[in-house]
């Protein structure tokens, strides 16, 4: 695979400012200036490229192994995978209202206010969206695809639980879908199916 410069630099962008980004000898190796410490290497592997996280220069864990996709492939989801990394972290402190919610009308009026409903639906399944279900008197959050298949995020769980847990799943598909948009105007790469790299 070819890493070129310009694909290096359209990844220095799209990480934003605090990236810093190293050719190796068979691959790249990525830092982030608020924690150097951690480092990210793509490296080319007898079975085709991985991504692994180390830290501290010591413990090592492979992220993510590409093995059957194309050149363009690796790439997308190379710099998607690293932007979800880069991402400031989440401010957790304004979501701890939701284990306190005890129904649905609770749950939508918080959720309103962080997140637009085009994310998220509650006991009316939609698609495109990650939904809350209830099951006997547990619930269960997946995401419904147009076909009408679901795909489980969780299955099971109690009331406490399920607001949190409903927001958290769709605000990050919220931010994930953001970051699709991000690349595919600075990397000029459209993407036909963004759910393939969402869910």
């Amino acid at each position: 695979m070819d890493i070129d410069d310009i694909y290096i630099e359209q990844l220095k962008k799209y990480l934003g400012e605090n990236a810093k980004i190293f050719r190796r000898e068979k691959g790249i190796e990525v830092f982030h200036t608020r924690d150097i410490e951690i480092q990210y290497l793509l490296e080319n592997t007898e079975k085709g490229y991985a991504l692994s996280l180390i830290e501290r220069g010591v413990k090592r864990y492979t992220m993510v192994e590409y093995f059957l996709e194309s050149e363009k492939e690796i790439k997308r989801k190379l710099a998607l995978t690293l932007k979800a990394h880069f991402e400031e972290e989440i401010d957790y402190k304004k979501w701890q209202g939701f284990h306190e919610i005890k129904n649905f009308e609770e749950c939508k009026k918080q959720m309103n206010l962080y997140l637009e409903p085009e994310y998220y639906s509650i006991m009316q399944p939609q698609a495109r969206k990650f939904n809350l279900e209830k099951e006997q008197e547990q619930y269960n959050i997946y995401f419904l695809y147009d076909s009408g298949e679901k795909k489980y995020y969780e299955k099971g769980i109690n009331v406490s639980d399920a607001f949190f847990h409903l927001y958290y799943d769709a605000f990050l598909f919220k931010r994930g879908i953001k970051h699709i948009e991000e690349y595919q105007i600075l990397f000029d790469d459209k993407i036909e199916n963004i759910y393939d790299y969402l869910i």
